[in-house]
């Protein structure tokens, strides 16, 4: 499929779009050999809106957030506290300890 194609199909499914019909399509299992199928899903479950032109802009934000969480509760082990055997034993992902986890 050459990229004129791609841009047809990609226009006809989001820029000229029924948003109901589209959706019943994919609903229906009509687009699975659509070349966007993912992007219709990311669609539909609200992760993206509906106009693609903010698209970047909404991926740039929820990697952001993404980042934020990632460093809030990556624990680095080089900075846990040595003389903590208990700090280091409960903060480990395969512990049975009951208050992993806990503030």
């Amino acid at each position: 499929m050459n990229f004129d194609l791609y841009r047809a199909e990609f226009r006809s499914l989001f820029d000229q779009s029924n948003f109901d019909l589209t959706r019943e399509k994919i609903l229906n299992r009509e687009l699975v050999d659509c070349s966007f199928n993912t992007i219709l899903w990311r669609v539909f479950l609200n992760c993206l809106p509906r106009d693609s032109s903010q698209w970047n802009e909404m991926l740039d934000k929820s990697r952001q957030n993404y980042d934020i969480l990632a460093r809030e509760y990556t624990i680095d082990p080089y900075q846990m506290s040595g003389d903590s055997q208990h700090a280091q034993a409960s903060n480990h992902p395969l512990s049975d300890d009951e208050n992993v986890f806990r503030s």
